[in-house]
């Protein structure tokens, strides 16, 4: 294997390794060498400014290694009688249902349900007023778990017991969600004003706070929507098993990618050249069809991007615009790199959902389109280089829906 291809696998798990290994050295001799001539840029970059480097690897890494690191546990915990149990049936299958009841402590035990390619765990009430043993085995749950789904009750809303078990959770380090159970409970009127007291007390956002119904499925949608925007690796199982909400979940991954690509223009790359679009973009490819139930391999997916003709786009379109001079650099490259990105997921999800591509001309007007709208919106944080956090709210708050991309009613 090659100097630089050894350099860049190196932050990769040895899982994901040698998938990746072997993938590029399936590629076409034509793609191998163009990634040749991006990883030499990208290791003179490493020596000239490591700290940019690195958060775009880093980046790149956490976009594409869901696709080979599989997610073992998802746990599902809080305190007693906040409807766990209730939720986890939601989620689970028909056969693997746990004990749920009105009566406070009826899960007594750690109950786990195959879901493919991760386990679901229903665990016993957490809070400090729960058994000691009970509590013990949420926590250890907890504590071996991938991701976390933290549930409270709406009806009473979050105690200062309740931000007490959040805080300790939070330590754990894991990826978490929370969840507003039993929201059918609260009159209409006044469901906002809870979700928004839950989120101050946690220090949360409102939009951090998912406010369900496992009973009356309320929020399920949305709470599904949220696990896999929170957690990637459950993009493709989600999608294999909610086949009706396939294409909601595609779009979570494009809205991340296209983030992702626009976070790579704040760093001094070579921007439409480089590996990290190319990586960013066939990671996306490969997650649309994995969750389509149509998993490819990498060449195929270098492939499906050159058929789509995205790329060359968008290098044409920033041709273009660098000529006509009066654009920040950043915005530039963060607005054609994240509109080429949005596009490809789009076509792609079409070519799965219906096995053909947009034609030319549509995509060079959705691109042409996103991009315009992404200048617009980047060029409102100023000409200097914004924080990636004002990029990344301000992209995911304006995201398209996949109706208005394609222009179609």
């Amino acid at each position: 294997m090659d100097k630089q291809f050894a350099s860049v696998m190196d932050g990769l798990s040895p899982r994901a390794r040698r998938v990746a290994i072997g993938s590029l050295q399936g590629l076409p001799p034509d793609v191998r060498r163009t990634l040749e001539d991006s990883l030499t840029a990208m290791e003179r970059l490493l020596k000239e400014d490591p700290r940019a480097a690195m958060d775009v690897l880093r980046m790149v890494k956490g976009l594409f290694e869901p696709l080979v690191e599989p997610l073992a546990r998802v746990a599902i915990v809080g305190p007693v009688n906040v409807g766990k149990s209730s939720l986890y049936n939601t989620l689970a299958a028909a056969d693997q249902q746990a004990a749920s009841g009105p009566v406070p402590g009826t899960t007594r035990d750690v109950q786990q349900g195959d879901m493919g390619v991760f386990h679901l765990v229903d665990t016993p009430g957490a809070d400090r007023a729960n058994a000691t043993d009970e509590r013990a085995r949420a926590l250890q749950a907890a504590a071996t778990a991938d991701f976390l789904l933290v549930v409270f009750d709406a009806t009473r809303g979050v105690l200062a017991s309740d931000k007490s078990l959040y805080d300790e959770l939070a330590a754990l380090g894991k990826r978490m969600l929370v969840a507003l159970n039993k929201i059918d409970r609260v009159e209409s009127k006044h469901r906002a004003a809870v979700v928004e007291a839950a989120a101050k007390t946690l220090s949360l956002t409102p939009p951090d706070v998912v406010a369900t119904s496992a009973t009356e499925g309320i929020g399920i949608q949305r709470l599904v929507l949220e696990l896999a925007a929170a957690e990637p690796r459950l993009l493709g199982q989600l999608g294999k098993t909610l086949v009706p909400m396939r294409r909601q979940l595609a779009w979570q991954a494009i809205r991340r990618s296209t983030v992702g690509a626009a976070l790579v223009a704040l760093a001094p790359l070579p921007m439409l050249d480089l590996i990290p679009l190319a990586a960013i973009q066939v990671s996306l490819v490969l997650t649309v069809a994995k969750i389509h139930g149509k998993p490819m391999g990498v060449a195929q997916a270098f492939q499906t991007l050159g058929t789509l003709g995205a790329g060359i786009l968008a290098r044409s379109i920033f041709a273009e615009l660098a000529k006509l001079g009066g654009v920040p650099g950043w915005v530039l490259s963060a607005s054609v790199a994240a509109s080429a990105t949005a596009v490809i997921g789009y076509s792609a999800v079409v070519f799965n959902e219906t096995g053909r591509k947009p034609t030319r001309a549509q995509i060079t007007h959705m691109t042409r389109s996103l991009q315009g709208r992404f200048a617009k919106l980047l060029g409102s944080l100023g000409r200097r280089k914004p924080k990636k956090a004002q990029v990344t709210q301000l992209l995911e708050e304006a995201f398209p829906s996949p109706d208005e991309l394609s222009g179609q009613p």
